[in-house]
């Protein structure tokens, strides 16, 4: 019986036997030699002829440009979303509460006024208060937008001018690395591979429990990066420092500065460089073990120096507090006024009652909320994992009304305050 091989756009798509040609356009008999193992396609001249290796490899790449688009897309539009809703239009969907909330505040209109004020009445404010709170969300939605719509138009971009199937899934990991749930983590590790984790410099680690391995299993590193993982295998960017006798001189050592030899970045200022040397910068920064003392009446040193970093970097900084009664956790979060810093207290219990510093198990709740809902969503009420409890069981959130983030463990549930915490995070 006959084989007959049906083509679009020159590409076999479709193949059957029967007695006679099937009806329709681009139908062709399979020559003789027709094996159904291989793949074909019709020359000009109107001959089935095998497909190359390269041919094959090439459409894969299409198909696979093809699914990356649709990624893309959906990638984006998840962002997009928080501002614009499910709107395709992005952007307008902002313009006209923008153009309603500029027509107030420049002679205010009672078809206006009635839109606007419902709004009002439940923060209690005047129409034209609310009218300028909503031209200024307004201003920076339609900025955010714009500025994803840019990224989106580059990321396509990339994905045309990609010339194999590796190089697209680079770029595609690369695109799910450059989010707001890169974490910067920075402390010792003595057994640390040199090579691989050289002091002072910043570390690509991309949820890799392998490489994380090559820290050792001394020092404050090993730990902290434990603790990120079991909540999400999340991109880390790691800085190792020299470690001492004296804690005084390992926090020397955290604190960092510029070398005055090669004006290279020290401890953590090493930050700074992390995104010309791992193509990265981290959002997320920690120090556990070196941000919950307080001495005297001072802020704690670390977290004062991590402040201008995350400044610079537009990102926010998870502290960790005293751990030891909640008036001084509230003191030791007062002695900070920036609004880029959160604390946490008490710490957690991990394995046989260990306490540990319960930043880095923050640190990878916010990079996995992050990474599985987009960064608007809050880590409040979500689960923390590798935990037990926490060091202070009769432990009230009563009396802690004034911090800005803070734990409290209900059957391993995470209860944060996060208050202004997805503000900082959409404005960078």
């Amino acid at each position: 019986m006959p084989i007959y091989v049906h083509f679009e756009n020159n590409k076999q798509v479709e193949t059957t036997t029967l007695t006679t040609k099937p009806k329709g356009e681009n139908w062709y008999e399979a020559p003789k030699n027709f094996d159904w193992q291989k793949s074909y396609r019709l020359t000009e001249g109107g001959k089935i002829v095998e497909r190359s290796q390269e041919d094959i490899e090439l459409e894969l790449l299409e198909n696979a440009k093809f699914s990356a688009f649709d990624s893309i897309r959906v990638y984006f539009n998840n962002y997009t979303n928080k501002y614009a809703g499910h709107s395709h239009q992005k952007s307008k969907s902002y313009e006209i509460q923008a153009k309603a909330a500029e027509n107030i505040l420049a002679d205010q209109d009672e078809k206006d006024t009635e839109i606007i004020e419902p709004l009002a009445k439940v923060r209690d404010i005047t129409v034209i208060e609310m009218a300028r709170i909503i031209q200024e969300k307004a201003k920076r939605a339609k900025e955010a937008i714009i500025k994803c719509e840019e990224l989106e138009d580059l990321a396509k971009k990339k994905i045309k001018e990609a010339k194999s199937e590796g190089e697209l899934q680079t770029l595609l990991d690369d695109l799910r690395t450059a989010k707001s749930s890169v974490i910067g983590v920075i402390g010792t590790a003595p057994e640390a591979d040199g090579q691989k984790f050289p002091l002072n410099s910043p570390v690509l680690i991309a949820g890799s429990l392998k490489e994380a391995a090559k820290l050792g299993k001394r020092g404050t590193l090993p730990s902290a990066v434990n603790g990120i993982f079991s909540q999400v295998g999340a991109t880390v960017v790691v800085i190792r420092v020299e470690n001492a006798d004296q804690e005084e001189e390992i926090t020397a050592n955290v604190i960092g500065g510029v070398d005055e030899e090669t004006g290279e970045y020290q401890g953590i200022q090493a930050f700074l460089s992390s995104e010309s040397i791992v193509h990265v910068a981290p959002r997320i920064l920690i120090a556990p073990q070196f941000t919950h003392q307080l001495p005297g009446d001072a802020g704690n040193p670390v977290v004062s120096a991590l402040i201008p970093i995350a400044e610079k970097l537009r990102s926010i900084i998870v502290a960790d507090g005293p751990n030891t009664n909640d008036e001084e956790a509230i003191k030791w979060r007062k002695s900070i006024g920036s609004s880029r810093v959160y604390v946490v207290d008490p710490w957690v219990k991990v394995f046989e009652e260990e306490e540990k510093p319960p930043s880095p198990f923050v640190a990878g709740l916010i990079a996995k909320v992050d990474s599985e809902q987009g960064f608007w969503h809050s880590p409040s009420n979500k689960e923390i994992n590798g935990i037990v409890g926490t060091s202070r069981a009769n432990y009230s959130p009563n009396n802690v009304a004034n911090f800005s983030f803070l734990l409290h463990y209900v059957q391993k549930s995470l209860v944060a305050l996060l208050r202004e915490t997805l503000r900082l995070r959409s404005q960078g």
